[in-house]
């Protein structure tokens, strides 16, 4: 007989948001463990991809800081 796990304990999003709380949308993060990382951007809503890892571990989130930027007018 086979077991199907319904319930994935370490299965998780995350929302980027401003420190106002407005929501980061279309902004380009890496997650990264100790075995992998990936690169993706968060959806309109400040959400991040679903992060499925088999056991509980640490992660890391950077930011592209330099697309966050504004440009000047004058440039």
């Amino acid at each position: 007989m086979f077991k199907v796990c319904l319930f994935e304990p370490y299965n998780e999003k995350f929302k980027l948001t401003l420190p106002s709380g407005e929501e980061m949308s279309d902004v380009e993060y890496r997650v990264s463990s100790q075995e992998q990382s990936f690169v993706s951007t968060t959806d309109r809503k400040g959400l991040s991809k679903r992060i499925n890892t088999p056991a509980e571990e640490n992660l890391r989130v950077d930011l592209n800081w330099i697309s966050l930027e504004v440009e000047d007018e004058g440039d």
